[in-house]
């Protein structure tokens, strides 16, 4: 198990973003690019509308409602895992800031151990509306980092994970965690009917996951759909005064083996989510 509180504080990543909207023939999007990497900076969320009428929040209440959400002055990334998360009725919580993840280190410097934003999208139109929201990877430059004594190329996407809340009240938390396939070379396992898993592990392995909290936990995550795409969550018939509450979580995983304690020194990797909207 990693101990993750021996991280070098120069190994650690930094979280920035920037963002970007566009229109075109009567589509809206919604942006929120977030980059893992070298850099500080601000994560930022815009939304533009085109022949379909949504409304962007970070409150339930739409009292703020906006355009433009900036989230600024981010402290520098550490390694955690799936299991020292808060739990889902405190990370999927409009009340719950997004430095929730802050914490301060052995050498009393801020770090930042998982990244969350909390946002509604509501239809304010009189048109009923479909959208898909896909989170996608538009950047991945490799890092270095030093597994069993030897230095090897590592992607910050192979030890990322998301986490993805869509609800409609208070009461649901329901959520999906993404993770970058494995490749039949690396650490393939055998799963159920003898068939070679693919999928990455959310944190510990399956053995030591039902050894410590049994069926509780999920064993895997899900695969990203592709190297580019993490997922695409489609919402259909989005009547008029529908509201989707969206929690997203973004860490870097402890436990996954290219992590060794460290995350890859020299990486960067940069998110995009966008929800393209239009008329039924």
């Amino acid at each position: 198990m990693v101990e993750l509180k021996y991280v070098k504080k120069r190994k650690r990543k930094k979280l920035a973003a920037i963002i970007s909207a566009l229109a075109t023939l009567g589509i809206s999007v919604f942006v929120i690019v977030a980059f893992l990497g070298r850099f500080v900076g601000t994560f930022t969320v815009a939304l533009d509308t085109g022949s379909v009428k949504l409304s962007l929040a970070e409150k339930h209440s739409f009292e703020d409602s906006t355009s433009y959400i900036k989230f600024d002055s981010l402290p520098p990334f550490d390694l955690t895992t799936f299991v020292n998360l808060p739990a889902a009725s405190v990370l999927d919580n409009e009340e719950t800031p997004y430095l929730a993840g802050s914490k301060t280190d052995s050498n009393n410097h801020e770090v930042l151990k998982f990244f969350k934003t909390t946002f509604f999208v509501r239809n304010s139109g009189d048109a009923t509306a479909s959208y898909e929201l896909k989170v996608n990877i538009t950047k991945d430059d490799p890092g270095i980092v030093k597994i069993d004594g030897y230095f090897r190329e590592v992607r910050l996407s192979s030890i990322l994970r998301v986490m993805v809340y869509e609800n409609d009240n208070d009461d649901n938390h329901n959520y999906t965690v993404y993770a970058q396939k494995r490749t039949l070379t690396d650490y393939p396992t055998v799963g159920e009917d003898d068939n070679v898993e693919l999928r990455e592990y959310t944190s510990f392995d399956k053995e030591e996951t039902l050894r410590r909290y049994g069926n509780d936990l999920p064993y895997y995550a899900e695969m990203f759909e592709s190297d580019y795409c993490i997922a695409t969550r489609p919402v259909a018939n989005f009547v008029p005064g529908d509201v989707k509450r969206y929690t997203i979580v973004v860490w870097l995983e402890g436990e996954d083996h290219d992590a060794s304690g460290t995350p890859p020194t020299g990486g960067n990797l940069k998110l995009g989510v966008t929800i393209n909207a239009y008329e039924n």
